[in-house]
């Protein structure tokens, strides 16, 4: 049968007509058949080809479109892990290592998203796991403020008043007896009723005559800080009221065993006292 399909032969013949020319082309079945078959095929590869283009070209949008995202989201953990780390390293805080990784750890391409698309859902839930870890670290920067902001509230940071200081914190010879003593304060001089304030936020513990002080009034700070001031002409505050750094508290006197005009100030932590001078900044 075979060899009868490559026996028979086809003519062409093909005419010219203005220049009166004829060509004429034998070939056999089988050679037909293979050119014919050939060109099929070729049409059936290209439609193909052009169906598959046409069915991927909107994932291809998609894809592309997923992947400039994770690379933005991408570099923005990577600013967020630089700030987190600047931050905790400004207050103070042990750091365990960075949330998100060494940039460039995970790659997304997009011949990886398109023989993977699970590789995109893995991405987001990795950086929805990184966000709920930076959720706890900036709850911790945040406890931490916090804790700074009351303790710089609490801590005695300005001149109770205006004045001189006629006598320094420590050892020094009473004026009184003449003997050593030992001077738990300082003593600023000035006009009877000169504003006195309170060099930070606290809690009034004590306002009355206080012993050889006089009319004094004593506040509570909190962190382990209280302040004492002494020979006040009157109070401005009450027990249990709470004040604010640069708030009016008493007025300046020469109440109780003074020498003249003048506020005794004192600074304690944990009831120690200490030299009020480190807490006067301005």
């Amino acid at each position: 049968m075979g060899s009868r399909i490559r026996e028979k032969k086809v003519t062409l013949l093909v005419i010219h007509y203005d220049h009166r020319r004829i060509w004429k082309f034998t070939v056999s079945n089988f050679f037909l058949y293979g050119v014919v078959l050939s060109v099929l095929l070729v049409v059936i590869w290209a439609s193909l080809v052009i169906v598959e283009e046409i069915r991927s070209f909107p994932l291809k949008q998609v894809n592309q479109f997923l992947i400039t995202e994770l690379g933005s989201i991408q570099e923005y953990l990577h600013f967020l892990d630089s700030r987190d780390r600047q931050i905790k390293l400004l207050l103070g805080i042990e750091e365990q290592g960075s949330h998100y990784g060494a940039k460039g750890e995970t790659e997304v391409k997009e011949d990886n998203v398109l023989s993977s698309p699970t590789l995109v859902q893995s991405e987001f839930q990795r950086i929805r796991q990184q966000a709920r870890e930076y959720e706890r670290s900036f709850r911790q920067i945040e406890e931490v403020f916090t804790k700074q902001k009351f303790l710089l509230a609490a801590t005695p940071s300005i001149w109770p008043t205006r004045g001189w200081v006629n006598s320094g914190f420590g050892l020094r010879i009473s004026p009184f007896t003449g003997r050593w003593e030992m001077h738990e304060g300082i003593d600023i001089a000035n006009n009877i009723g000169t504003p006195v304030v309170s060099p930070a936020d606290g809690v009034v513990k004590f306002v009355g005559w206080y012993g050889g002080y006089g009319v004094s009034l004593i506040i509570v700070h909190g962190y382990g800080y209280s302040t004492l001031y002494g020979h006040l002409s009157q109070a401005r505050v009450r027990p249990g009221q709470r004040v604010k750094r640069h708030q009016v508290i008493a007025h300046m006197g020469n109440t109780g065993r003074s020498t003249g005009p003048h506020l005794h100030y004192e600074v304690r932590v944990n009831d120690k006292p200490v030299n009020p001078r480190r807490y006067m900044l301005d």
